[in-house]
């Protein structure tokens, strides 16, 4: 067994705009078993992840905690990178806090075991 990697579409909030391109899970990372999101430098706004079954209507993702109310699954701040789930819903997007002041591009990479 072996880990494999690989580069995945780019998560865009262009200009002006509060919402990334939305991605595909299936088409993208239905494979994976780890899933990173790297922040760009610049980041004056914070990011939620959000899910959805039709590609229309998306709602935020949370995390389970094992003690409390579940929390908001948050994107990583500027020039951080995290793991993020391997998500049940068919499409996701980030959203940031207020409409970008310049295009946004977090990388996407995913891991996964090779037999």
């Amino acid at each position: 067994m072996s880990r494999s990697i690989a580069k995945c579409s780019d998560v865009v909030v262009p200009l002006g705009l509060d919402v990334s391109n939305v991605i595909d899970v299936e088409a993208e990372h239905a494979d994976a078993e780890i899933i990173n999101i790297q922040a760009p430098a610049v980041l004056v706004e914070t990011s939620l992840f959000e899910v959805s079954q039709d590609g229309v209507t998306f709602v935020t993702a949370q995390n389970s905690t094992a003690f409390g109310a579940p929390q908001d699954l948050a994107g990583p701040a500027a020039g951080k990178a995290r793991d993020i789930p391997s998500f049940v819903s068919k499409y996701w997007r980030l959203k940031l806090s207020a409409p970008a002041a310049a295009e946004r591009t977090f990388k996407l990479t995913k891991a996964w075991n090779a037999w």
